[in-house]
């Protein structure tokens, strides 16, 4: 993986560089979402 980063918006979530294939980028969505859960 790659370095991604994430900004989590009123709007939606930002990816930047999620990594180097689709599969990658939707495991740093469901880790987004996860974190966000919990900070819920």
């Amino acid at each position: 993986m790659n370095c991604p980063a994430d900004i989590i918006g009123k709007q939606g979530i930002l990816v930047i560089d999620p990594g180097s294939g689709v599969q990658i980028g939707e495991v740093v969505l469901r880790q987004i979402a996860n974190r966000s859960l919990l900070a819920s």
